[in-house]
């Protein structure tokens, strides 16, 4: 196969997309000006391939068409210099997850700034097991915009939410101290742009010493700005709970934010899910719910298992929503079990156009994922047997 360039109107569309800047953690350098003459600029940037070019370059090619390799899916806009770093060295140091990392943030970046929204920036690239009782030491989990993590049961799916949300939420750590009682501790190094280069550690050795770096500093507590919005797989329900109380135990936070993140999303809308609204029906509480395919006004508790995740998914984007306004914001889903092909890419299709972050979980086997191909998705597969999974792309 020969070489697969970028034609002029695609290269002209990433340019754009990046207004005109680097994509290069730290660079941001404008990559268009004006020429010696009058009527005419120069530009210095280049559209440079994420998978490779040509068969036998530096990242490969995967599985990836004629028509993939040269998409606008399938670059990045970096100025001369950082387009020459990424291929040094057979691009060993820059994975196309990773670029892809680079490109998600830097694309975020701009849409921010072109709607005039202003705090600071950040995008979690990567998570590194170091140690813990269930991944080999050094399995390494890379981050694009939406990264879609597949596994066998007790793979460490869920332990892999459990510590990104604990970054921000040091109960869901606590489970994991268990394991430094049998003399295994927990440690993971966490890899950001915020918008400069950030790093921190998490040391889990009992519930009394949970211990943080950030960038290899010793540190009281971890302050950092990323949020995380938690969805974790459904608990079963408790006798005589009421629906506000049990979502608030699904999310694991208070029935008055419940509460809030409903007339939220009631007054602003939602994607599949529509107008929900607690009322009280023969003294008792219940959420009421508009859902795509389903009779209007239906309570939670007569749709199907698949139709309330639908429910306790779009309460979550809500939530991230609001959140990533304000700070970078990652949501964490852990509860796609329930959903088929047809839902699951109409989902991540409209969560890759969110403004944050997104991380999800699903059963090996229950989805075909090389149907889904979408610019920002990256695809981390679980191998291996307890204590010693790797991750893979």
């Amino acid at each position: 196969m020969n070489r697969i360039d970028f034609a002029a109107n695609v290269k002209a569309l990433v340019a754009a997309r990046n207004g005109y800047r680097c994509s290069f953690p730290e660079c941001d350098q404008t990559t268009i000006g004006p020429s010696s003459g009058e009527a005419a600029s120069v530009s210095t940037g280049v559209a440079a391939h994420i998978y490779s070019a040509s068969p036998g370059g530096p990242r490969g090619q995967a599985d990836l068409s004629s028509d993939q390799l040269c998409g606008v899916a399938n670059a990045i806009w970096l100025c001369a210099d950082h387009s020459r770093l990424i291929d040094a060295n057979r691009g060993r140091e820059f994975s196309p997850a990773l670029l892809l990392s680079y490109k998600a943030a830097h694309e975020a970046l701009i849409g921010f700034e072109q709607r005039g929204v202003q705090y600071s920036f950040g995008w979690l690239q990567s998570l590194t097991v170091q140690e813990s009782p269930v991944f080999a030491r050094g399995a390494r989990l890379e981050l694009a915009q939406t990264t879609v993590v597949s596994g066998g049961n007790a793979s460490g799916k869920t332990a892999l939410c459990e510590w990104l949300a604990g970054c921000a939420e040091l109960s869901f750590l606590k489970r994991w101290a268990v394991h430094g009682k049998r003399r295994t501790r927990t440690q993971v190094r966490f890899s950001a742009m915020n918008p400069l280069p950030l790093t921190w550690t998490i040391r889990i050795f009992d519930e009394t010493n949970i211990q943080f770096d950030v960038n290899d500093s010793a540190v009281p507590r971890l302050n950092i700005q990323h949020k995380f919005v938690y969805a974790p797989a459904p608990p079963s329900r408790k006798p005589d709970e009421t629906i506000s109380q049990y979502l608030a135990r699904w999310f694991r936070v208070d029935t008055s934010l419940i509460r809030n993140v409903v007339r939220s999303l009631a007054a602003h809308g939602g994607y599949r899910v529509n107008n929900p609204r607690f009322t009280v029906i023969d003294g008792r509480e219940d959420l009421l719910v508009d859902v795509d395919g389903t009779i209007p006004g239906l309570g939670f508790f007569d749709l199907s298992g698949s139709e309330q995740q639908r429910v306790v998914l779009e309460l979550a984007i809500e939530l991230a929503r609001y959140e990533a306004a304000r700070s970078p914001t990652m949501l964490l889903i852990d509860c796609m079990t329930g959903f088929d092909q047809e839902h699951f890419e109409d989902y991540v299709r409209f969560l890759t156009s969110q403004p944050f972050q997104v991380l999800l979980t699903i059963t090996e086997g229950n989805i075909d994922l090389q149907r889904v191909s979408l610019d920002g998705l990256h695809v981390a597969t679980l191998r291996g047997s307890i204590s010693d999974v790797t991750i893979g792309s």
